[in-house]
């Protein structure tokens, strides 16, 4: 199931938008609208939208300054800009946000479909290498089921980090409800299922240093050898969360200056995707300003330099392997503009990474 999100503040456009587009055969099943920027990221936090097109000349927040936050914050989102204006500050703009089409006014019904296939390739092309190892475990089920927990995912994880519990819930059941409408094997989908939330699960406790995280990795593993029913599962999923969940809250009270560590390990377990200031500061509860700042002293280095240098530690060792593209190497540690990562990588080496290779 791809999301997909409308931003123009003229309701016909959208209409046309809504009526050209090849919905079915590009896989796309949930399109939302928005008049406005402001409201186009409202509903971006809430529902993960893989793609957005978007208007250029709105009122209140406009798609410039829209592109600019969506390539800060959510660089995984495929970008079309549409817009009655072809003006150079509006290109530029949708060039620098990694836009995979500019397309103007009247909107034409082949060139939006083109557009639409080429954001869809780019998203099947990063599912399964995202997330691998739900690939690993279902090799055997329907990509569309892949699909729908690699999008359920995604939105736990972000309410997972807001503690928000309803959400969860909510969630997971909408996940058992778009699953059981396909023909599945219970036990498997219900392991592939299990073993997705349970590893986030202990990823969240470990960071947080929880003194539950022993007790619940046991009830994982027992559980994950039982054989039950989906719903079994994912009722078991549920209170596994509500557990966390609680675990978590009271960690948070005592919490001290052990929150930099824990900071530090988030980054060297998530560091090939985007991490911001803003982003660290909401998932342990503490000021963008002090964090910089007390990161800093910790460890003599400055916070989003340390990213870096993890990024490309890893790619240097990589490089060691010639059978893998200089491609492959800038995806693997977090860089899908290979330019950006030729800046990088050489800024940070003094040599560029093909130079490199050729040394070693």
């Amino acid at each position: 199931m791809i999301k997909l999100l409308l931003i123009d503040d003229e309701i016909w456009t959208r209409n046309i938008i809504k009526a050209f587009g090849d919905w079915d055969k590009h896989g796309i099943t949930v399109i939302e609208e928005a008049s406005d920027g402001v409201e186009g990221l409202r509903l971006i936090k809430q529902s993960c939208p893989q793609i957005v097109i978007t208007d250029m000349n709105m009122p209140g927040m406009n798609g410039i300054g829209l592109l600019k936050i969506l390539r800060e914050d959510y660089p995984q989102i495929k970008i079309i800009v549409v817009s009655g204006y072809d003006g150079f500050e509006f290109t530029k703009q949708a060039i620098k946000s990694n836009a995979i089409d500019y397309i103007l006014k009247p909107i034409d019904e082949q060139e939006l479909n083109f557009a639409i296939e080429k954001c869809v390739n780019e998203i099947n092309k990063l599912y399964f290498k995202q997330d691998k190892s739900i690939y690993d475990l279902a090799k055997v089920l329907d990509k569309n089921i892949i699909r729908l927990i690699i999008d359920e995912k995604k939105v736990i994880q972000r309410l997972f980090i807001e503690g928000n519990l309803l959400g969860i819930k909510n969630t997971l059941n909408r996940l058992y409800n778009n699953i059981i409408k396909y023909k599945i094997n219970e036990i498997i989908v219900g392991g592939v299922i299990k073993k997705v939330f349970c590893e986030m699960i202990e990823e969240h406790l470990l960071i947080t240093e929880s003194s539950v995280l022993t007790d619940m990795k046991l009830e994982f593993r027992d559980n994950q050898i039982e054989k039950k029913s989906l719903l079994l599962d994912i009722n078991f999923i549920e209170d596994s969360f509500d557990k966390a969940l609680k675990a978590i809250a009271e960690n948070t009270k005592n919490k001290n200056s052990n929150t930099l560590a824990q900071v530090k390990t988030y980054i060297e377990l998530h560091y090939i995707e985007h991490i911001s200031l803003e982003k660290l500061s909401n998932l342990f509860f503490i000021s963008k300003e002090y964090l910089s700042r007390a990161f800093k002293t910790k460890y003599q280095k400055n916070l989003m330099n340390y990213i870096i240098e993890l990024r490309m530690k890893k790619a240097k060792l990589m490089l060691e392997d010639k059978d893998i593209s200089i491609k492959s190497v800038a995806e693997s540690v977090g860089y899908d503009d290979i330019t950006h990562f030729y800046h990088v990588f050489k800024s940070y080496y003094a040599v560029s990474p093909g130079d490199m290779r050729r040394e070693v």
